[in-house]
């Protein structure tokens, strides 16, 4: 059962949209999916930490400060990403640096891990509590989500929950090489969602998440149809079905069905994308929307937000 029902704000950065505090860029939504223009980030951070942060850190903290600006009054009791290559630029530069010296610098560890996102906002928000990375490739915003939303807080309590990848150049020239990767047009983004048991202003409901591997036994429409039914929605009360590459989906009549992937590119944590898709379509009118992150052929994320 879900105990953390809704979700109340949300920041982002990605190529359709520079400034985090922005919720209602799907008006100058582009088909055409270039790198990220970055905002200025000195008006997120404080300079002196700045200079110590990578491009990912940058992003990353400049939405949780924006999610923690608008949270004020709620106290924040846990702080939970996720992210499927983690700080592997930096990964790739401390091992350079140990090979070419036998030895690197603290600092350069330090940065390198997975868990380095959620660390640093641990420090820099003065968070003693409950502190987590989810790293399971392309299902680990949906398992980080449930994490989340299973979370047991009191009424004036709040999860930051976010997932994060960046595009990385090494990456790109790797891809070539690779026959079944060479097409993918490989993005970035941030995302950070405020999660709670009590709405505020603009708030969606989370109505449930899943997370599974296909496998022969049952097949993605079966599922999907499962997922849908256990939460009573029918063809007529379904608005939109969000997906990030083609797959077989119930039989939903005229459900407008549209491919997030062609607006942010392919990255781990790109449901994150559709997520803030669909609580802008919801705050526009839409009643229920449904996620659907096809990873690899076999991980299936779903996620079903609706109107609070």
């Amino acid at each position: 059962m879900l105990k953390l029902k809704y979700i109340n704000t949300f920041s982002g950065i990605n190529v359709q949209n520079s400034d985090p505090k922005r919720q209602d860029w799907l008006d100058i939504l582009n088909d055409e999916v270039g790198e990220i223009t970055f905002p200025d980030f000195k008006k997120y951070i404080e300079p002196r930490k700045l200079r110590r942060m990578s491009k990912l850190l940058r992003m990353t903290v400049s939405c949780a400060n924006c999610c923690v600006e608008n949270m004020k009054g709620f106290e924040l009791r846990g702080i939970i990403v996720a992210t499927g290559l983690g700080c592997l630029d930096d990964t790739r530069k401390f091992l350079v640096e140990y090979s070419q010296n036998n030895s690197a610098s603290p600092t350069a560890f330090i940065h390198s891990t997975h868990n380095t996102i959620a660390g640093q906002l641990g420090l820099l928000l003065q968070s003693h509590s409950y502190n987590i990375t989810h790293a399971n490739t392309g299902a680990c915003f949906e398992n980080a989500l449930m994490d989340a939303s299973l979370e047991d807080h009191n009424t004036n309590e709040w999860v930051l929950l976010g997932g994060v990848d960046e595009q990385i150049d090494w990456l790109d020239k790797l891809k070539i090489q690779l026959e079944d990767f060479s097409s993918l047009n490989l993005g970035s983004g941030c995302t950070f969602l405020a999660l709670s048991a009590t709405k505020t202003n603009g708030a969606v409901a989370l109505q449930d998440v899943d997370s599974f591997l296909l496998s022969n036994e049952i097949s993605a429409k079966n599922r999907i149809l499962q997922f849908l039914e256990q939460n009573n929605i029918t063809a007529g009360s379904l608005d939109l079905i969000l997906t990030n590459q083609e797959i077989d989906i119930p039989d939903y009549g005229e459900v407008e069905q549209i491919n997030y992937q062609s607006y942010c590119g392919s990255y781990f944590t790109n449901s994150t994308f559709g997520i803030e898709f669909a609580i802008q379509r919801i705050r526009s009118g839409d009643k229920n929307v449904l996620i659907i992150n096809h990873h690899e052929e076999k991980q299936i994320g779903l996620t079903l937000l609706g109107d609070a």
